[in-house]
């Protein structure tokens, strides 16, 4: 029987979760404790109580950096409305998230200059290619400063869903307000833009879509 990735990836987790919280409590200064909950995709529940366990004078920087991730977390919890946003696409007219219309929304954040997010292209037209068809589609969000740079790499990956972006790099408005500090970063919608899942890599993607249209 065919297991899903991130379903598997939750059970090690799971099993390894105990020893992780054992190793904090006796080294709640150290190093490695802190690095060790952005090793592993924890829970929202997970990563606050290991969080609690840690001497926050210990590496404060990186202690702010999984704060962040937590409250990254909060917001973008399965189940919560993504309210509308509006943003300038490639042409240059004003796109608002609420105009697209399909069964599953993916909202894909990258950037020109992000080597991980321009080798996660091929996959994602793959996956596209196969599922619009059935009520799929992507909205890319990108974090460039520059439109040449944006456009240039649209254009040279071939990507075909809609692109937008304010050319604010990392201050973009609307990954900002998600708590987004790393891409490639995604999140997956339903039609009436609720959070299904957040951080999906092509492999898991394609899982989770195969799940969800299994009768188109």
């Amino acid at each position: 029987k065919h297991v899903p990735s991130e379903q598997r990836k939750d059970t090690i987790v799971n099993a390894i979760y105990p020893e992780i919280r054992d190793y904090i409590t006796a080294n709640p200064a150290g190093r490695l404790s802190v690095s060790l909950l952005g090793e592993y995709p924890l829970t929202h529940d997970q990563s606050k109580e290991l969080l609690s366990l840690l001497d926050r004078n210990a590496y404060p920087d990186d202690i702010k950096h999984v704060e962040k991730n937590i409250r990254r977390s909060e917001i973008l919890k399965p189940g919560i409305i993504i309210a509308d946003w509006k943003q300038k696409a490639l042409d240059g007219s004003m796109f608002s998230l609420y105009s697209i219309k399909a069964d599953y929304i993916l909202l894909e954040f990258w950037a020109s200059d992000c080597m991980p997010c321009r080798q996660t292209n091929p996959a994602l037209i793959k996956i596209y290619d196969k599922y619009h068809p059935k009520g799929f589609d992507i909205v890319g969000i990108s974090l460039d400063v520059k439109k040449k740079d944006w456009q240039k790499a649209v254009e040279k990956d071939k990507l075909p869903w809609t692109q937008v972006s304010d050319l604010k790099g990392w201050k973009n408005k609307v990954s900002a307000g998600y708590e987004i500090n790393s891409i490639p970063f995604n999140i997956l919608l339903n039609s009436k833009y609720e959070i299904i899942a957040t951080n999906l890599h092509p492999q898991a993607l394609a899982d989770k879509l195969k799940e969800l249209l299994q009768n188109k």
